[in-house]
C-alpha cells in the first residue's frame, strides 16, 4: 500500500479513504470524483416518498449520522448537484453537499469506470418534478443499466464525494515510484474541453455521445470548391484549449473519405489556442464542393508522452532490426 495525493489518482482507480474504498472517477470542481465501492446498505431515497434530494432522508442521513460516524469531511470539498429531472425539468435547482449520489448525467459520463455492485444503487437524479411523478427516482440496475423505483422503497445507496487534491489517500497495487507513464493522471479536462468561437464559427458537436471525435464545421461565408487532385484550407475559427499532457489530433470524416476522397490529418499542440485551420485534399478525380456548415474534419484529443531524446552510439537489438518496408511479409 502507498500513500498518495488524491490529484496523483488514475482514473478508475481504486483507493481508501477514511477507512472506506472508493473508485477515482475524474476531475470535477476542482477536485477529485469518487464513488463508494461498495453499497452502504439498503435504504429509501425518502421515508415520505419525495423524490426531491433537497428534502430527503437519505440526503439527511448522509450529511448527518454518516458524516460524522463514517467518513472524514477534512478531506472532502463541498460539490454542486444538478438536480435536473429526467424529463429536463429544473424546478428542484442545484444542491451543495459533503456527501452526495451520482447524477444519472455524472453515471453515463463515467459509466466504464463504475464498479459493478451487487444489488440496485440510488441516484440524485428525480424522474420528473411535476406532482404525477413526484415520488419516482432514477437508480443502476446490477446490469448497469439506468432504471426508476419509487422513494420509498429500499435500494442500496453508492457514496459519492469530491475528494480534496491535496488529501491523502491509501493506494494498493499501485506501482513504485519512478514507473509513472504519461496519460495515466485524471485528466484534468474531463469535465469539458473549453472552446472560443470567431465570428461565424460553429460550435463543435459529437453525433452520439461517446464518439471519439469532436465534429469540426466549414464557418459561414466560407465554402469553397476543392479542384480535383488539389487541396485547400479551411479556417474553422474554432479556438481549444488543450490541457498539458495531451494533443488534437484532426482525423479525415469517414464519409467524406470514403465517398469522396476529401481527407484532413493534423496535431493541435496544447500550447497553442488559436483558430484551427484544416487542410482538406481531394484525392478524387472529381471536382469536390464544402459549404458553409458542412462537417470537414474531427477533433480527437488524447494523452501523450513527451520523453527526453537521448543520442546513443547504438539502439537495443531486436528481431527485427533494420528490416523495413515489406519485411513481415504480404
Amino acid at each position: 500500500m502507498i500513500e498518495i495525493k488524491a490529484k496523483d489518482l488514475k482514473q478508475g482507480e481504486e483507493f481508501n479513504y477514511s477507512g472506506r474504498e472508493f473508485i477515482a472517477l475524474g476531475w470535477e470542481q476542482n477536485g477529485v470524483l469518487a464513488v463508494s465501492k461498495h453499497t452502504i446498505g439498503k435504504m429509501p431515497f425518502d421515508e415520505n416518498g419525495s423524490n426531491d434530494w433537497r428534502k430527503s432522508s437519505i440526503r439527511e442521513y448522509l450529511n448527518g449520522d454518516f458524516i460524522e460516524k463514517e467518513l472524514d469531511p477534512s478531506g472532502l470539498l463541498q460539490f454542486t448537484s444538478d438536480l435536473t429531472a429526467d424529463d429536463g425539468l429544473t424546478d428542484y435547482g442545484k444542491s451543495v453537499d459533503l456527501v452526495f449520489l451520482l447524477s444519472a448525467d455524472l453515471y453515463r459520463k463515467y459509466r466504464y469506470f463504475m464498479p459493478k455492485w451487487s444489488t440496485w444503487v440510488w441516484l440524485i437524479t428525480p424522474w420528473s418534478c411535476l406532482p404525477s411523478s413526484g415520488l419516482i427516482v432514477r437508480l443502476v440496475t446490477t446490469d448497469g443499466s439506468l432504471g426508476i423505483s419509487s422513494a420509498s422503497h429500499g435500494i442500496g445507496a453508492a457514496v459519492a464525494c469530491l475528494i480534496n487534491p491535496e488529501s491523502s489517500v491509501i493506494c494498493a497495487g499501485r506501482r513504485q515510484k519512478g514507473e509513472k507513464i504519461a496519460g495515466d493522471y485524471l485528466p484534468a479536462a474531463q469535465g469539458g474541453v473549453k472552446v472560443k468561437l470567431n465570428p461565424g464559427a460553429k460550435t463543435p458537436t459529437r453525433a452520439h455521445e461517446f464518439d471519439a471525435g469532436l465534429d469540426l464545421y466549414c464557418p459561414d461565408d466560407c465554402g469553397q470548391i476543392i479542384e480535383a487532385k488539389d487541396s485547400v484550407t479551411i479556417d474553422t475559427g474554432v479556438c481549444v484549449e488543450i490541457p498539458s499532457g495531451y494533443a488534437g489530433f484532426l482525423k479525415s470524416k469517414s464519409g467524406l473519405n470514403v465517398k469522396h476522397g476529401i481527407t484532413s490529418e493534423g496535431v493541435i499542440d496544447s500550447g497553442y489556442t488559436g483558430s484551427i485551420v484544416v487542410k482538406l485534399y481531394n484525392n478524387s478525380g472529381l471536382d469536390y464542393e464544402i459549404k458553409a456548415g458542412d462537417k470537414i474534419s474531427q477533433l480527437v484529443i488524447l494523452p501523450i508522452i513527451t520523453p527526453e531524446v537521448e543520442i546513443v552510439d547504438e539502439l537495443a537489438g531486436s528481431e527485427r532490426g533494420e528490416n523495413g518496408f515489406g519485411s513481415s511479409g504480404r
